[in-house]
């Protein structure tokens, strides 16, 4: 019998509950011939059933309570590292302003002189280092090309080119 009624009185809600229960009462109150054991047990029932309603609706607004409170919360922390971050990004930035001050000119930090090409090296083949290094990888020093164009780094301090000379990076692959 209790299985009966725990699917008959499980899935209502507390309103619904509620309204059985004033109908039960007044069919006790009433003249009619009925099994009074039974009614009053299933109203017993319903008490106990609005009674778990009721809890399950507090425990419903409780957990709705904290999960915003916990919201806010995190709301809160975001704001905090938010902050945080920006001014952790502002502080960062100031090298970057003092680095992008501007320089002064001068002759010496001009890159354009090392990356022009003299008048007499202007008259040489062009041609690109793969197929400079498949002519010339089974030639020794003394058969390479009469002249060649060695480009020397940017900050060696020296734009001019360097005949019969091979770079340390070139002779090796040379070899």
């Amino acid at each position: 019998m209790s299985a009966d009624i725990d699917c008959l009185l499980g899935p209502k809600s507390l309103k619904e509950l509620e309204a059985l229960e004033k109908q039960i009462s007044g069919k006790l109150r009433s003249n009619e011939p009925i099994d009074v054991e039974y009614w009053e047990q299933l109203l017993r029932n319903v008490a106990v059933y609005k009674s778990r309603a009721e809890l399950s609706a507090v425990y419903r607004s409780i957990i709705e309570n904290r999960l915003n409170d916990s919201r806010q919360e995190q709301r809160a922390e975001v704001f905090i590292v938010k902050e945080k971050l920006s001014l952790l990004l502002t502080d960062a930035d100031e090298p970057m302003r003092a680095l992008s001050r501007t320089v002064d000119y001068t002759r010496q930090l001009d890159p354009e002189p090392l990356l022009k090409l003299q008048s007499q090296d202007k008259a040489l083949d062009v041609i690109a280092e793969r197929t400079f290094l498949d002519q010339n990888v089974s030639l020794d020093k003394s058969e390479l090309p009469q002249r060649l164009l060695i480009c020397t780094p940017i900050g060696s301090g020296q734009a001019e080119s360097h005949e019969n000379e091979v770079c340390p990076l070139a002779a090796s692959s040379v070899r």
